[in-house]
């Protein structure tokens, strides 16, 4: 009776030991997806906004009047502001020619390290048109 009994309790010790290593992976996979699913849901917020302030910079006449509007922060030729858990930074560019203005912007979303998305813009106003 007693073999019957500590045999019983060594299947019920194995069994508990699996489930609890088994909770213990499917904790990880559900940490795992959680940063995965905070990542997408910032490189979606932030490919929206980078989207929509190249097309406003485009259209701009004066881009660092929209940019100081807009609530971003120049330090060394770089306009920054934090987004939903990115920083967008937009550096302005350009040259001018006789036959007109090449304005070149490029526009970064970073999270702590690790750059989303880069996104160049790049538009020529013709010599009669350029200021």
């Amino acid at each position: 009776m007693a073999k019957r009994q500590n045999s019983l309790l060594v299947e019920i010790i194995i069994a508990v030991l699996f489930f609890a290593l088994s909770a213990t992976v499917i904790l990880d996979v559900f940490a795992t997806a959680y940063r995965q699913s905070a990542y997408a849901a910032a490189c979606n917020a932030a490919t929206a906004e980078a989207q929509n302030f190249a097309e406003r910079i485009y259209m701009s006449e004066d881009p660092g009047a929209l940019l100081r509007e807009e609530g971003f922060l120049e330090e060394g030729g770089v306009w920054s502001r934090n987004g939903n858990g990115y920083t967008l930074e937009i550096r302005l560019g350009g040259r001018a020619a006789e036959a007109g203005e090449l304005r070149d912007v490029a526009i970064r979303a970073m999270q702590e390290d690790r750059e989303l998305i880069s996104l160049p813009c790049v538009r020529y106003i013709p010599g009669e048109v350029a200021q």
